[in-house]
């Protein structure tokens, strides 16, 4: 009885799960190559999509996932498929609107007594404004807020990494202009005209 209940609220578990709004839960066989969305909209019931051949026809699904981000996806799947792990990447993707926006995928592979996966499961968040507040507050801490300008030390890392990327051959140059006193410009004048 108590197998039988603990079976029962898994199956519950998951379901309640599904049901959350704005998630997609995913459960993927690596066996015989299927996966499967349950998607929760908003006021709308669970919607269940099944995907024969998910790995193999990868390039087929640039509708939900874009184009850029599938080998980044594939290579998450086929890691979990070799042994039992977990993990989380974000992608633009489509499975929250007809838009690509940002999304994050967690899953966990579950393999048996001998280490064989036999399921992948997780679920996918919308985290676009979150994506979008992040990179505003990085360009924040990166930029001047009046010239936009990079910072010192954004700047240093810049070149840095410029420089690293440059063919040994090739031939650069950085100008550093230091202005005296540039401080009482901005103090009598403003920083506008500055």
């Amino acid at each position: 009885v108590a197998q039988e209940r603990k079976e029962i609220w898994q199956k519950e578990r998951y379901r309640l799960i599904s049901e959350v709004d704005n998630i997609v839960v995913f459960d993927y066989s690596p066996s015989d190559d299927v996966m499967t969305f349950t998607k929760k909209r908003p006021g709308q019931p669970s919607v269940d999509e099944v995907h024969q051949g998910y790995l193999k026809n990868m390039e087929s699904r640039t509708y939900y996932i874009h184009p850029d981000d599938l080998p980044n996806l594939r290579q998450h799947l086929l890691v979990a498929c070799q042994e039992s792990c977990n993990g989380s990447f974000e992608f633009m993707g489509r499975y929250f609107s007809d838009e690509y926006r940002w999304q994050r995928l967690r899953y966990v592979s579950v393999g048996d007594e001998n280490g064989q996966v036999y399921r992948i499961v997780g679920c996918i968040d919308d985290v676009n404004d979150e994506r979008i507040l992040h990179n505003q507050l990085q360009q924040r801490a990166q930029r001047d807020g009046t010239t936009g300008l990079m910072n010192k030390d954004t700047g240093r890392i810049s070149i840095e990494n410029a420089l690293q990327d440059m063919p040994e051959d090739q031939v650069d140059a950085v100008l550093f202009v230091d202005l005296d006193n540039f401080k009482n410009i901005n103090d009598s004048l403003g920083h506008m005209e500055g």
